[in-house]
C-alpha cells in the first residue's frame, strides 16, 4: 500500500462516516495530523518511497473544498501547508536513493499549491516558494570528484575487509560490481543518483516555474500587469532563475 492510499485511509478514519475522504474541508486537527504523518515519513526515509506523495491527498482535499469554508480559514491552512512543504530539501551530497531524483510528485504538488489563493495574493507566501526553489541546484558530478571519492572508498574497503592487504583475484572479477566492497558500492550509488537527479532537475524547474508564473500573472488582481511582472522578476531572482526581457513576457531562460 503506497503512502497516498495510507494518507487517504488516515483522513477517512478521522472523518464521520457520512463525510468521508474528499467531502469537506479538513479541520485544523486533521490538517496537523496529516502534516505530522508526512513528517514521520521524511524522518523514516524509507528507501524507494517518495515522501512528497503524502502532500497530494491533503492538497487535493483543500482544492476541492475551499469554497465550503471562510476565506480566512483557507488562508490559514494554505499558509501552514506552504510553510511545511518548503521545509523539506530537494537533495544533498549524501543522497543515494534514486526515488529523490524523480520530481513527478513534487511537480504535482507545485501545480496544486500554485492554485492557492494565498500564493496568488500574498508575496511573502510566494517568495517562500521561490526561496525553496533556490535550493533546487545541480549536484557535483565532475570526473575528478568521482575518481577521488572512488579511490578513497576503495582504500576504505581494502582496510575494512582485508586489513589493508591486496585482495584475491578471481577470473571475471575486474569491473564486476558484485566484487565491489560496501564503500565503493555506496560511492557508485551516490554518483549514479547525482547524474539522474541533475538530468531531471531542469525539466522540473521549467515546469514548476510555468505553474508559478501563471499564478502570478493571473493572480494579484488589484495590481497592474507591470506590477505583476515586477513580482515575477523578484520571484525568479530569489529562485535563482534568469528570465528573458520584459518585452518577451518575462519567461524563464536557462
Amino acid at each position: 500500500m503506497n503512502s497516498t492510499i495510507l494518507m487517504l485511509a488516515a483522513m477517512a478514519a478521522m472523518l464521520p462516516s457520512q463525510e468521508q475522504d474528499q467531502d469537506r474541508f479538513p479541520s485544523d486537527k486533521e490538517v496537523h495530523a496529516m502534516l505530522r504523518s508526512i513528517n514521520d515519513e521524511f524522518l523514516k526515509a524509507e528507501p524507494g518511497k517518495d515522501c512528497w506523495t503524502g502532500f497530494v491527498p491533503l492538497l487535493d482535499i483543500i482544492e476541492k473544498n475551499r469554497e465550503t469554508v471562510s476565506a480566512e480559514t483557507v488562508r490559514k491552512v494554505e499558509s501552514l501547508i506552504v510553510a511545511r512543504f518548503t521545509l523539506y530539501s530537494f537533495a544533498c551530497e549524501y543522497d543515494t536513493d534514486v526515488t529523490k531524483a524523480d520530481f513527478d510528485v513534487r511537480l504535482e504538488c507545485i501545480g496544486l499549491i500554485s492554485r492557492f489563493n494565498l500564493v496568488r495574493s500574498d508575496t511573502n507566501t510566494l517568495y517562500r516558494i521561490a526561496d525553496w526553489l533556490s535550493g533546487a541546484t545541480p549536484l557535483d558530478v565532475n570526473v575528478k570528484s568521482f575518481h577521488e571519492e572512488g579511490e578513497t572508498a576503495f582504500r576504505k574497503d581494502m582496510l575494512m575487509i582485508y586489513g589493508g592487504r591486496n585482495p584475491p583475484r578471481y577470473p571475471g572479477s575486474i569491473g564486476n560490481a558484485n566484487h565491489y566492497g560496501p564503500a565503493v558500492r555506496e560511492c557508485n550509488a551516490k554518483f549514479r543518483f547525482r547524474r539522474l537527479y541533475n538530468k531531471h532537475l531542469p525539466e522540473f524547474k521549467d515546469a514548476a516555474l510555468k505553474c508559478l508564473r501563471e499564478a502570478v500573472m493571473n493572480g494579484y488582481k488589484e495590481l497592474s500587469a507591470d506590477d505583476r511582472l515586477d513580482i515575477w522578476e523578484n520571484f525568479c531572482n530569489r529562485a535563482g532563475c534568469c528570465i528573458r526581457s520584459r518585452q518577451d513576457g518575462g519567461y524563464p531562460s536557462r
